[in-house]
């Protein structure tokens, strides 16, 4: 299983303990389906990785290794058909908050830190959309085939 694969379904087996539904974002038009309840829906929204002095290319290239620390990020798209209740967008905000924030996917990454919070203007079909964006930092190590290195 690949290491978004993984991050994602832990994503929503955490979201999944607030007893709201989370689940997979497949395509774009989930995101857009209405909702009968509140839900939480979860996809890999990309990564960011660090930069070296020399323009992007690790420090330590010429010794056979390349270390590297990648920003994984993740998009929770909260939906409710109200702002404030219970089972609505703010407390769906918290309680992903309360369920995710400082915990990490055992063996893989450092621990989920919130990176946005931001309100989606198109409320379609009287149905309120926030995004949520999480993050986690991955280290990345290659051991390099000896006619690469420098």
């Amino acid at each position: 299983m690949r290491v978004y694969d993984v991050m994602v379904d832990y994503i929503i087996s955490r979201l999944n303990t607030t007893g709201v539904t989370a689940e997979f974002l497949e395509t774009d038009a989930d995101a857009n389906r209405k909702p009968y309840t509140s839900r939480f829906v979860v996809y890999y929204a990309g990564s960011e990785f660090n930069e070296s002095a020399t323009g992007g290319i690790p420090d330590n290239f010429g010794i056979g290794k390349v270390v590297q620390s990648e920003y994984a990020h993740f998009g929770i798209v909260v939906q409710a058909k109200k702002l404030k209740g219970n089972n609505e967008c703010y407390d769906l905000i918290q309680k992903a908050k309360d369920v995710l924030l400082g915990y990490s996917v055992p063996g893989i990454g450092s621990p989920l830190f919130f990176k946005e919070i931001k309100d989606n203007p198109e409320n379609k079909d009287g149905i309120h959309s926030w995004l949520i964006v999480i993050g986690s930092r991955l280290s990345l190590i290659a051991n390099l085939p000896a006619e690469t290195v420098v």
